[in-house]
This record gives structure tokens, C-alpha cells and sequence, in this order.
């Protein structure tokens, strides 16, 4: 499983780091060390330094493949609050289409404030955007409200300054010297000792990893449920503070007389209730107050002392279990890397030595020194320092042979040959360090251009892209403009027509190849008007839009409907389409055609204005067929009953099964039969068939909806036909039918048929 902690280098996110690390978790970590430190993290990962609005995190995001986002980023502290506000809001929507574009299973928001109303909205604003994702992308994105963290590698900003503070006043009180902290407050609204609830950080770590193992989704409060007031904090500072003062070695089990003597508190005060949580992630605090101030209180005590000793190491702060008098596992690694290469250095002259006694004593060959072919390979695999040791040695090896030969001390430094073999030396070595040098040199510029470029090219890509994108709309509305005339005179044409259901059924078709949307559907106004019903839906596969809307449920958009207004769902709510327009005749409402999964690209003045011209012009077929109807009705229906004549219910199927073919509509058809005791279906008794289809065409009508047909079929067989329904809505239609105590003899599905 891999992870990608956002502000994986600050308080939080480092402590989610070590948790997810621990669950064998493979971890990147998202920072720009704006406030984050590279040293709260020790264990293994892989750092991008990106801020959560740069372009290039879509591209990290793709080469990492992670199974779970966690953003612990979401809003930094900064001086210019507009600039941070805008920041958050972009680098959190550019993490969500990243996690979208890249697989990301699920998404984390760790979402706190500072009290104030401009980031309480920021929240909320942050909040909706993730709710917008949730609802239409295929990703689980999940929200914690997270009061106040507490623990090691606090920050002196927010909530980890303030507590800060307050050890700093118990240590004061300690020596006598007084508190000069009882004003400070985490938000500047609430009184200065407001109950405030705090979290140990290392709980709130583990619900992050409860969610990223669940399957829970939505938004969570995160708290201890518990209250304490500054005086009741710092008094609690004392006493942990007393016994780690009094105990050297500190138990790792918990003490009764400190642990079990529990503070009186009151009841949590702030409004976050970890109860949703505890539900769906199984998640309670584990710590106490006093359980989280003995971590606390050592990392503090260690940082005092780690300061003490070093002020030019006072971000270095000791790993729990190593003491501060001792080296750290970082330290013996920087010892071992300093000492290594001349280690391979003395081993390197030890072999040169070897070979030149192998090339004198044992060949004979003199005329050869070996060192100064070792001095030229140490200056080039490992630079000046290394190259002036070589040089040390090799003139201390040349000055030790020659007093073997018998050459005394003093004659040996003032004999020019010393000299001579020294600046040879140096000479080799010099003009080695020179050359490399020069290469290190050209390599480093070479990759500063390699780096400028890669900016540069990151740059244009992206320019490019944005160009392009403009470029397509501009050209598409150019296109349509164009060719305007031409899509007036098609729509006119598709729409000509004088039956209604063959209106209703090409009114999508039209209306798709205008808009370039391919998720819509056409509603009518039910009887009564209380309803919204569904009579045909695009064709598209997996497209399944809701059978029904209740007027009442509408609100402002029904408002905007019978105004003749289409209305866009800005606020996102899941429960209506992107958009709706009227289907009106004069100033009634009809019906309306609803549009789903509409980008935001599409929310736009011209689209809208598009969609409802497009939706007046299938109004006026509509209505015209409507009318058409209406004159013509007499002649459709079977002596002046409910019943469809022969003709028109066949012209009636006809349209339904196109409809059927092209994937707009489903069909269900119920045949109803005559009572047999009456014998009924005998031609001789055509009279009281007559007589059961006056009486019974009124029930029946009153039990369908207005898309809905019943007529007779070529054998004078009285049959329904249910449009756009499922096999459930057939059964309850089968079940009305049976109360008003009619009978169904057949249910039959329409099927889609293929062409020849």
C-alpha cells in the first residue's frame, strides 16, 4: 500500500508518517518546507518538494500510484491571508483532480481553523468542494474536524505555541518566578481560560489510519470529549513534571498515584463529538491528558537540553531511547562518512606500496614511481582533500625510503631532491584537481540548465494545455455560431411533427446533438402537479436518472422553472441535476429536461443560454403536437372512452419500441383479460365487452401516469403500456390493477430489436 501525506514534514503530518510507516506502508511525502522540518521524519520515504497548487503534483501523483491521499496542508499560517485562502482552496481542488486522474482510492481533509468567521467560510467553501468530488467522481473523501493537538515536535504557532507556553509558566511557577502567560489565548473571541479540548497528536495519527484502512466516508470530529482550563493544565504540567524531575529512568507502564488520580473536568464544551467516528472507524483517544503530557514533557526536556549543549543544533531534537550525551544513529553516520575515504585512502597507498616493493625487489624495474600514479587516481575518484593526503603520504613514504638507503634526516631536508619529488607531487595532483574540478564544474552547470529546462518545459506544457483547452472552446463556439442556421433548420425539421410521443422521443436526440451532452432526460408534469415524471433518458450506457422529483422538494428551482429561467446547481446538491429547463406552454409549466454530470467547464452564460433557447424550440413542437392531439382525439380513442382505438395504439407501440431500440426508454405491456364466468371473449357477446370497457377505462386511467398508454390490440384484446418502467414499477402497477379488481393476464418486456 502506498501513501502520500501533503505536509507530511510538519507536526501532524510527520506523526501520520511514522503511523502509516509503521503499517508497513510505502510513504510520499508532499512539502514545500515552508514550515515543515526534513528532521521530524526518520524513517523511509520519498519527498517531493511541491506546493499543494503546483501543476507537477498531477505528474508526482501519477509516477507515485498511491492507494490514499492524506492532506495535513490545508490551510498554512501566513501573513497575507487572501494569498494563503486562494492557495488552499487551488492546491486542495488540484489534489482532488489529481486523485482522480491517478487512481486514488481515497482522500483525506485534515480541516482545522483559528476561530475567525473568514476561515470558518474558507472551511466551509473547502468542505463543499470535497462534497462535489464525493458525489460525482469515484472517489471516498473523508473530513476531520480536529481540535486541539498536543505532543512531540510541536509547533510555536497555534495550538502547539500556546501549550508551549503554559509548560514554559509551570516551570516559572516551579522556581517562583511568576506566570506571564494568563492572556494567551488560540482564538483571540474566546475568553482566556475557555475549557479547550485537546487530543494527544498520536491518537489523532491512528484515526487517520482507521480511515485509511476503512471503508467509512464523510466528515468526522475528532476530540477527547474532555474539557481542561489553562490552570488545570498547567497544574497537571507540575505534577508529570515533578516525577520526571524525581525519576531518572521513567516507567513505561503507567503510574496509579500519577495516571488514575484523574483531574475534575467538565463536560466538553466545543461542539466536536467524537461519536460519528468511534461508529464507523472504531476509533477512541487512548491517551489522557496526563498519558499525553509524559511524551510531551520528555521531547520538550530533550529540546532544552539538546539546545543547551549546541545552539547550532537546536532543530536537532534526540531519538526517543538515545540519550543526549551519546551519539545518535545519525551522528555515527556522519562520523563513518567522514572517515571512510581516508580509510580507502591509507588502504589505496598501503597496495601502491606492495607493488612498488614487488617492481623493485623482486623485478628490478626503478625508473617507475607508482605513487605518483596513486596520487593521480586519488585526486580523481575523491577530490582535493583526499589528493593533498596522497601527496602527505607519498612524500613521507619517498622520505622514509631514502633514510633506509642511509641518508640521515638533516641532509635528506636539505637535499634539492626532496623538493623536486614534493612539487612533482603536488604538480600531479594539482593539475588532476584542476581538470576535475573543471568537469564538476561543467556537470553542476549542466544540470542547473538541465533543471531550467525541465522548468521551462513544465511551463509550456502547461501553457500549452491551457491554450489548447481555450482554443477547442473558442473554435467549438465558432462552429456553432457558424453553423447556426443549419442547426435551426435541422431542429425545426427532427422536431415537425404531429404525434406526441414521436415529439418527446426525438426531443433528447436533438437536444444531445446541439449540446454535446450525451446525460439527459425529459420530464413531464404529472397529474395534480406534484410530481416530476421521467418519460425518456439519453442512451447512454450506465446513465440511470431518478424516475421521479417531487415538486415541493424543488425549493428556489421550481421558482426558476415557471419563470422560464434554467436553473444551475451551484450549490452541487446532490439530490437534483446539474441542470434543469422549463418545458412550458404559454406560461404553465409542463415539464422540464434535466442534464446530469455537467463539468464545470459547461456552467457557463453561453451554455445556459444555449440550453434554453434549444429547450423553448422542442416547448413549441411539444405544445403543437399537444394540440394536434387534442383535435384529433376523438378519432384515436374507442367510442369515446379511455381505450387507444387499434390504430393508434399500434402507432402508440411502434413509437415505444423505436424507443426501446435506441436505448431512450423501456417498455412493459400488461394484458388484461375478461372475466371468464361471462364469456365475454366470445364475439357473440360483444355487447357486455362493450359494457366492461366503459366501465373499466375510467378505473384503469386513473391508476396510469400521463406517459403511460392502455388501448386494444389487433384482436380487440384490452392491453397497457407502461413507458419507462421497470419490472418493479410493473409488479405495482399489476398490484393497483388487481385491487381495483381487474385481472392481468400477461406481462410482457419490451426488448431491444436487431437490425437484420
Amino acid at each position: 500500500m502506498r501513501a502520500l501525506i501533503v505536509g507530511g514534514l510538519g507536526f501532524f503530518g510527520s506523526h501520520v508518517v511514522e503511523k502509516l510507516s509503521r503499517e508497513n506502508y510505502e510513504i510520499g511525502i508532499l512539502d514545500d518546507r515552508s514550515s515543515g522540518s526534513a528532521g521530524n521524519v526518520r524513517c523511509k520515504t520519498r519527498q517531493f518538494a511541491l506546493r499543494a497548487d503546483d501543476r507537477r503534483c498531477l505528474e508526482v501523483m501519477r509516477n507515485f500510484k498511491a492507494d490514499c491521499v492524506v492532506h495535513c496542508a490545508w490551510l498554512a499560517r501566513g501573513a497575507d491571508a487572501d494569498a494563503r485562502d486562494a492557495t488552499g482552496l487551488n492546491g486542495l481542488d488540484n489534489l482532488l483532480h489529481g486523485c482522480v486522474a491517478s487512481g486514488v482510492k481515497r482522500f483525506l481533509l485534515i480541516a482545522s481553523h483559528d476561530g475567525s468567521e473568514r476561515e470558518k467560510h474558507i472551511q466551509r467553501l473547502a468542505e463543499q468542494v470535497c462534497d462535489a468530488y464525493r458525489n460525482t467522481r469515484e472517489l471516498q473523501i473523508g473530513v476531520f474536524h480536529i481540535t486541539r493537538l498536543y505532543g512531540p515536535r510541536m509547533a510555536q504557532s497555534g495550538s502547539g505555541g500556546i501549550l508551549l507556553e503554559w509548560i514554559q509558566d509551570a516551570e516559572r511557577e516551579a522556581s517562583g518566578a511568576g506566570s506571564r502567560s494568563a492572556d494567551v489565548r488560540l482564538y483571540k473571541r474566546e475568553p482566556a481560560d475557555q475549557p479547550a479540548d485537546w487530543l494527544y497528536v498520536s491518537d489523532a495519527a491512528e484515526a487517520v489510519f482507521r480511515f485509511v484502512e476503512g471503508s467509512g466516508c464523510g466528515t468526522y470530529d475528532l476530540s477527547s470529549n474532555k474539557a481542561y482550563t489553562r490552570g488545570q493544565i498547567i497544574a497537571q504540567i507540575g505534577r508529570v513534571r515533578t516525577w520526571l524531575l524525581q525519576e531518572e529512568n521513567w516507567p513505561d507502564s503507567e503510574d496509579p498515584e500519577l495516571f488514575h488520580k484523574q483531574i475534575s473536568e467538565p463536560e466538553h464544551v466545543q461542539g466536536l463529538c467524537n461519536d460519528a467516528i468511534r461508529h464507523d472507524l472504531d476509533w477512541i483517544p487512548l491517551r489522557g491528558l496526563s498519558e499525553g503530557l509524559l511524551p510531551t514533557l520528555r521531547w520538550y526536556e530533550a529540546r532544552q537540553r539538546a539546545r543547551k549543549a549546541d545552539s547550532t543544533q537546536a532543530a536537532a531534537l534526540p531519538h526517543a531511547g538515545w540519550s543526549s550525551q551519546h551519539p545518535t544513529p545519525k551522528g555515527w553516520r556522519s562520523f563513518f562518512r567522514t572517515v571512510l575515504p581516508f580509510g580507502e585512502n591509507l588502504l589505496a597507498f598501503g597496495l601502491v606500496l606492495l607493488l612498488e616493493y614487488a617492481l623493485q625487489q623482486r623485478l628490478g624495474i626503478r625508473n617507475i614511481d607508482v605513487k605518483v600514479i596513486y596520487i593521480v587516481l586519488v585526486s580523481a575518484l575523491f577530490g582535493m582533500r583526499q589528493s593533498l593526503f596522497a601527496v602527505f603520504l607519498s612524500t613521507l613514504a619517498y622520505m622514509v625510503g631514502e633514510m633506509m638507503s642511509g641518508l640521515d634526516l638533516v641532509s635528506l631536508v636539505l637535499d634539492a631532491s626532496l623538493v623536486v619529488q614534493l612539487i612533482a607531487y603536488a604538480l600531479a595532483s594539482l593539475a588532476v584537481d584542476i581538470v576535475v574540478d573543471a568537469r564538476n564544474r561543467k556537470i553542476a552547470t549542466l544540470e542547473e540548465e538541465r533543471v531550467i529546462q525541465s522548468d521551462r518545459f513544465d511551463f509550456l506544457q502547461d501553457m500549452y494545455t491551457d491554450t489548447a483547452r481555450i482554443k477547442n472552446e473558442l473554435q467549438q463556439q465558432i462552429i456553432r455560431a457558424d453553423d447556426s442556421l443549419g442547426r435551426i433548420q435541422m431542429v425545426m425539421r427532427e422536431l415537425d411533427g404531429t404525434d406526441v410521443q414521436g415529439v418527446r422521443q426525438k426531443v433528447l436526440g436533438v437536444m444531445s446533438t446541439i449540446l454535446g451532452h450525451n446525460r439527459m432526460a425529459l420530464y413531464t408534469m404529472g397529474e395534480g402537479g406534484r410530481y416530476f415524471r421521467c418519460l425518456y433518458k439519453s442512451a447512454d450506457a450506465g446513465f440511470e436518472p431518478e424516475k421521479s422529483y417531487r415538486v415541493e422538494l424543488l425549493g428556489p428551482a421550481l421558482r426558476v422553472l415557471e419563470q422560464g429561467g434554467v436553473h444551475v446547481n451551484r450549490e452541487l446538491n446532490p439530490e437534483l441535476p446539474g441542470m434543469m429547463a422549463p418545458v412550458l406552454e404559454g406560461t404553465t409549466l409542463m415539464g422540464m429536461v434535466a442534464l446530469y454530470d455537467i463539468g464545470f467547464d459547461r456552467m457557463t452564460l453561453y451554455f445556459q443560454n444555449l440550453l434554453r433557447i434549444v429547450t423553448e424550440m422542442a416547448a413549441d413542437a411539444l405544445v403543437r403536437a399537444y394540440r394536434y392531439e387534442a383535435l384529433a382525439g376523438p378519432g384515436r380513442y374507442w367510442e369515446d372512452t379511455a381505450w387507444l382505438a387499434q390504430d393508434a395504439f399500434a402507432h402508440a407501440m411502434e413509437n415505444q419500441q423505436e424507443a426501446v431500440n435506441q436505448g431512450l426508454s423501456t417498455g412493459v405491456l400488461l394484458h388484461l383479460g375478461f372475466p371468464d364466468a361471462t364469456g365475454m371473449s366470445d364475439t357473440a357477446n360483444e355487447g357486455e365487452r362493450e359494457r366492461w370497457l366503459h366501465k373499466n377505462g375510467p378505473v384503469l386511467s386513473g391508476m396510469l401516469r400521463e406517459a403511460d398508454h392502455m388501448g386494444l390490440d389487433a384482436l380487440g384484446m384490452p392491453v397497457v403500456l407502461l413507458s419507462n418502467a421497470s419490472l418493479k414499477d410493473a409488479e405495482r402497477a399489476m398490484l393497483r390493477i388487481a385491487h381495483a379488481g381487474l385481472k392481468v393476464m400477461a406481462m410482457y418486456t419490451m426488448k431491444a430489436e436487431v437490425a437484420a
